[in-house]
């Protein structure tokens, strides 16, 4: 069977769950909640903490920067993980999870330690917010902060479908969030209008949101 590290605090010393929820960036939370982020995985304040080196991840399987794919490099695990066949399965939140001596690591945070040879400190960002692409040049450690700058999906339960759009009166109001408040944008006729009028506040207040495609330049 296959376990999740245990977890530690990015931290010097440990804290009570209550502490740490204390120290988690308020503002990131707001924005999370208000603006409708989906991306709630805190794993660069609470993270795996484990003994598995750059070396043996190395001995293990074979990354591929190119495609951010993983390779075994011999059978592995109870299954029968073949020689040269894909390492790791999609999990339910959509991220790809590896199966290491018994303990499953996600596969952006194996790439990190992978390529720099050491585990980061922070979230890993899918920069182009597509949470199974792990080629390395759509990776990048950042805060909880600017994680979740880099969000354009509305949360499910938003009813315009259009991330930083609520419905107000016959209209439709564009909302973002600045220095950890909520600050209107205006009120317009249609989402698409109050959505657009969002995105240009998105590229002024949240410098950590990446607008442009990742393979465009």
């Amino acid at each position: 069977s296959c376990e999740r590290p245990p977890r530690l605090v990015s931290q010097p010393h440990a804290l009570s769950q209550s502490e740490l929820r204390g120290k988690i960036d308020e503002p990131a939370k707001r924005y999370q909640r208000d603006a409708g982020s989906n991306q709630s995985d805190y794993e660069g304040v609470i993270m795996a903490t484990t003994d598995l080196t750059a070396a043996r991840l190395r001995a293990t399987l074979d990354y591929d920067e190119l495609t951010g794919v993983f390779l075994n490099r011999f059978t592995r695990n109870n299954n029968g993980a073949p020689i040269g066949g894909k390492a790791g399965t999609i999990s339910h939140y959509g991220y790809i999870e590896i199966c290491i001596e018994g303990v499953l690591y996600k596969a952006h945070r194996l790439a990190w330690l992978y390529v720099t040879g050491q585990w980061p400190l922070q979230l890993i960002d899918h920069i182009n917010r597509i949470k199974a692409d792990n080629r390395f040049k759509n990776l990048r450690e950042v805060s909880s902060s600017t994680n979740v700058q880099n969000t354009l999906s509305a949360r499910k339960n938003n009813s315009t479908g259009y991330l930083g759009v609520i419905p107000h009166g016959n209209g439709f109001r564009a909302q973002i969030m600045k220095s950890g408040r909520t600050t209107s944008l205006g009120t317009f006729k249609t989402p698409e209008l109050a959505h657009a009028a969002y995105l240009v506040a998105k590229k002024l207040y949240h410098p950590g949101a990446i607008l442009e495609p990742l393979d465009s330049a």
